[in-house]
């Protein structure tokens, strides 16, 4: 016999006072959400005005608030909300995005036959709110999805999601999760940048996440004048920190040393183009001497040297690497035995956990 699926949604809210009622109706029309938690920051406008009217006007939706009312980003406030939900399941709606009809139709088929899935991730399309707001929801920019490209294995999810596999990625909105995994896994980083990204990358190492719908989207994000930007501009030092986070937890959970190098090696491009070419050649010949995944695999030390030198003087390092590894060591540093090497490691988590 199914189970029946139960989903506590969880919307931060900051400073979205014209957007949120959307949001939250979006959820209500879906029959498996029995929760939903809408989490206000701090918001400078009248969005918790906004969030209490929509708790007495749906029983389902409960407003919650930092002490004092604090603003703390919206890694904590996911936070707060996952701590306080519910359900078993939980699910993610930002404040101006929407689900659509079809959002839980895979989740209703996968989370209620029994299977050992802890969760289900979709699509996102996008929608762009203008002046006749709506009708402009059903025109969803085409060949805009975020979601991977083709469903992946649940124990190379991980490394499609770190681009050690090309297949993409996708959203929070579109992920659907087993409370208890997030706990065993871990909650959002207080980062402000990427820290969805961290959290679902955790998830992926350590639990059972499989595709559901990919060919249309399950939801939408709203694309407006406030969140409308060039997006974040200092992305190299952001990008460092995110595998900072990812270093740390993999460090702190006692993660084989390899995948420990592997992020250090990821994250090095981000990391020399934060630093002068002093400090940043330092930093290259450490890596070289202490990391044998980045001097091995051209996939990390081809970005890396092309983010410290010219092209023209990283074009010859590069040679002179390969020149040395593959006739003198005889390594093979292409794609093959390193996608051989994430196999191993597959291997050597399911052994340790």
């Amino acid at each position: 016999m199914k189970e029946e699926l139960r989903i506590s949604v969880i919307i931060p809210v900051y400073n979205a006072a014209e957007y949120v009622q959307r949001a939250v109706e979006s959820a209500v029309a879906q029959e498996v959400v029995k929760e939903i938690l809408l989490i206000d920051d701090g918001s400078k406008d009248n969005s918790l005005e906004v969030c209490n009217r929509l708790a007495q006007q749906y029983p389902v939706v409960k407003v919650l608030r930092h002490p004092n009312g604090e603003n703390r980003g919206s890694g904590p406030t996911r936070n707060l909300g996952i701590e306080q939900a519910s359900e078993p399941f939980i699910a993610f709606l930002d404040s101006d995005d929407v689900y659509l009809p079809n959002r839980f139709d895979a989740e209703k088929k996968v989370l209620t036959a029994g299977a050992d899935v802890d969760g289900v991730y979709g699509a996102l399309g996008v929608f762009h709110f203008g002046k006749n707001q709506h009708s402009d929801i059903k025109q969803f920019k085409e060949g805009s999805l975020t979601t991977l490209r083709c469903a992946v294995e649940p124990q190379e999810l991980k490394w499609a999601l770190l681009d050690f596999i090309p297949a993409g990625s996708f959203s929070i909105d579109a992920l659907t999760i087993k409370k208890s995994a997030i706990l065993k896994c871990g909650m959002f980083p207080a980062l402000k940048w990427h820290q969805d990204t961290v959290f679902i990358i955790k998830l992926a190492f350590g639990s059972k996440i499989v595709a559901g719908i990919l060919d249309e989207p399950v939801g939408l994000r709203g694309v407006h004048d406030n969140n409308n930007t060039a997006g974040n501009k200092r992305i190299n030092y952001t990008r460092e920190q995110m595998y900072h986070e990812l270093i740390r937890w993999a460090t702190s959970m006692q993660m084989p040393k390899a995948i420990v190098q592997l992020l250090r090696a990821k994250q090095m491009p981000f990391a020399l183009r934060n630093r002068n070419k002093l400090s940043g050649l330092f930093l290259f010949i450490k890596e070289i001497l202490t990391n044998k995944y980045f001097r091995r695999y051209s996939y990390f030390f081809n970005a890396a040297s092309d983010a410290l030198f010219s092209k023209q003087l990283s074009q010859l390092v590069i040679r002179l690497k390969e020149a040395y590894y593959v006739r003198i060591k005889r390594w093979n540093t292409d794609n093959t035995s390193f996608h051989t090497l994430l196999q191993q490691l597959n291997q050597q988590l399911l052994t340790k956990h």
